[in-house]
């Protein structure tokens, strides 16, 4: 490599260098060195300003969903209510934060049984938009295949439950995600003890999203004897099946952090 070029490699690197450290120097800048140099109220000014202004946003999203739906809007537990404002202020992704409006929305009918929802806050806020949008298409899907078997009616948070999925269903609604929102990953294979979830040696985001859920309790697995593929034999050489399904618990947290107005018939 010619002088010449040396230079210019150097100085590309340079400058990717730079580039990738100014997130990191712009948080140092605002929030790190007032800090340290005594100017905090400049820190509690800047984020109140925001988390004031999610809240404004919230509460108008709130009233066009009570409205929309013709609400007549009943008490609100604490356990419920101060969770949603406290992360909905926070919130920087507009889809989550108009889930958080819906969130409350719901929980502001009268009559609601407050037991499950109270986790209904934790669950949303360990959520990114595209473990919601995930969430939602299955959902969707389960709801279509519970209606064709029961109809109407027979749709409930306990006979969801009965609805098992195999993996490549799993992967057919994770790739109807919108363009952008997934990548083309490794299929997912479920450890023999039945309680670890294995990956490809290269963690993809489908299974992050996958093994998010199950862990926050919203899906839950099955292990069939199934097909002869020898990514399914498990240690004692028994081909096995993995199914997913929605829990009533995932169930009722989708119902509950749709805008209110969309809930009956269709999901």
């Amino acid at each position: 490599m010619d002088p010449d070029t040396k230079d210019l490699v150097a100085a590309a690197a340079k400058g990717t260098t730079q580039a990738f450290l100014k997130p990191l120097y712009d948080i140092w800048d605002n929030l790190f060195l007032p800090y340290l140099e005594g100017r905090k109220e400049r820190i509690a000014d800047q984020l109140w300003l925001k988390r004031r202004e999610n809240l404004y946003g919230l509460k108008a999203k709130w009233e066009r969903f009570v409205k929309d739906a013709g609400i007549e809007p009943g008490p609100v537990s604490p356990k419920i209510f101060l969770p949603i404002l406290d992360y909905a202020s926070i919130e920087d992704d507009d889809e989550l934060h108009t889930r958080w409006a819906a969130l409350l929305a719901n929980a502001s009918k009268p009559g609601q049984d407050d037991k499950d929802r109270v986790a209904f806050a934790e669950i949303l806020h360990q959520l990114s938009s595209t473990d919601a949008r995930f969430l939602d298409l299955l959902y969707d899907h389960v709801w279509q295949q519970a209606f064709e078997r029961y109809g109407v009616q027979g749709v409930t948070a306990n006979s969801v439950q009965n609805i098992e999925l195999n993996l490549d269903t799993v992967d057919m609604i994770y790739d109807s995600l919108p363009h952008g929102q997934h990548v083309k990953t490794a299929h997912l294979t479920f450890a023999d003890d039945f309680e670890a979830l294995n990956v490809s040696e290269h963690l993809s985001r489908k299974a992050v999203i996958t093994r998010n859920c199950l862990r926050l309790g919203l899906l839950d697995r099955v292990l069939k004897l199934g097909r002869v593929d020898t990514s399914m034999f498990t240690a004692n050489g028994i081909p096995q099946e993995t199914f997913v399904f929605l829990t009533a618990l995932g169930y009722e947290f989708v119902r509950a952090c749709r805008c209110p107005q969309a809930e009956s018939p269709q999901p």
